[in-house]
């Protein structure tokens, strides 16, 4: 169900475009990593003209400002807190993601300098109730 109202997410144009036959389901389905419409039509124009148009490549270059969710700021941050602070995480519904890219990379890099920081200051921090080891890249 999760699937298909992601799919509902995409451009109008590009719905039109696969009800056209002028895509695959497989490339519109990359397309529902990002609800940004304007980025996906203009992914969409870029790869139409290269020829470069799989789908690993449409999430690619939907992905390309963002950080995967398996980088080491990401796992030292964590996600539940980037998203607490108001970070945006894509995911994508139909491939294996590997948690997601952080799309606020900006804010990422503020909560990691944050936190090293603190472990610092103070070797543990206590986060929500828990105990967080320092981290050692």
């Amino acid at each position: 169900m999760k699937q298909r109202l992601r799919l509902a997410a995409v451009s109008p144009k590009l719905l039109d475009i696969y009800a056209d036959d002028g895509m695959s389901l497989e490339q519109l389905m990359a397309f529902s990593v990002t609800d940004d419409r304007a980025r996906q039509e203009q992914v969409w124009e870029t790869i139409n003209k290269s020829g470069y148009d799989e789908p690993y490549q449409i999430r690619r270059l939907l992905t390309e400002r963002a950080v995967r969710a398996s980088d080491k700021r990401a796992l030292f941050v964590g996600l539940d807190t980037y998203e607490a602070a108001g970070g945006n995480v894509l995911r994508d519904l139909f491939e294996a993601d590997s948690g997601g890219w952080l799309e606020d990379v900006a804010l990422l890099e503020r909560l990691a300098a944050h936190r090293s920081r603190d472990d610092r200051r103070g070797g543990m921090e206590v986060d929500r109730g828990r105990r967080q080891l320092p981290f050692r890249p």
